[in-house]
């Protein structure tokens, strides 16, 4: 009874990675990117806000769980977004992760790289951008994984 229940607290268990995403792969339609390269680019006050916005900390106690997602919804729509363009060497999976083969250390595509090629990506951003050059498709060799709505870890 207790090794199935630490079974099922293993397979739920949550772990916060500090420099690491997980967001759904995208082709690059435009072939910009070179074999065993990606682009990921995150807009993070998306999820991520530091204040609630003029709410003291007596009031956000009170809030519904609702009520504090519109509240910091409101915020992050109000304020500039903020975008960081992931800086490579990174190590990608697809998730979850079955085997540690499926594990892959890529390059990715930054600014200060390659501004022409940068400039062709810019505008996406909260997801992972995969080339489409190659002998095999760098997100196949991750548990054969492909475009169609499969999500990827990265950690940098």
């Amino acid at each position: 009874m207790i090794l199935g229940q630490a079974l099922r607290l293993r397979n739920k268990a949550r772990v916060k990675v500090k420099d690491a995403c997980v967001l759904i792969g995208v082709p690059d339609e435009q072939g910009v990117l070179e074999e065993g390269e990606v682009f990921i680019q995150i807009e993070y006050n998306y999820w991520m806000t530091e204040d609630a916005g003029g709410v003291t900390k007596d009031q956000l106690k009170r809030l519904s769980n609702r009520q504090k997602h519109q509240l910091k919804m409101q915020k992050s729509i109000s304020t500039a977004k903020t975008r960081l363009v992931v800086p490579g060497p990174i190590l990608l999976t697809k998730n979850p992760c079955v085997h540690p083969g499926d594990i892959r250390k890529v390059q990715t595509l930054t600014q200060e790289k390659d501004p022409e090629r940068f400039g062709k990506l810019a505008h996406l951003y909260n997801v992972i951008v995969f080339p489409t050059k190659g002998a095999r498709p760098l997100q196949n060799m991750m548990s054969g994984g492909d475009l169609d709505g499969d999500v990827y870890m990265a950690i940098w």
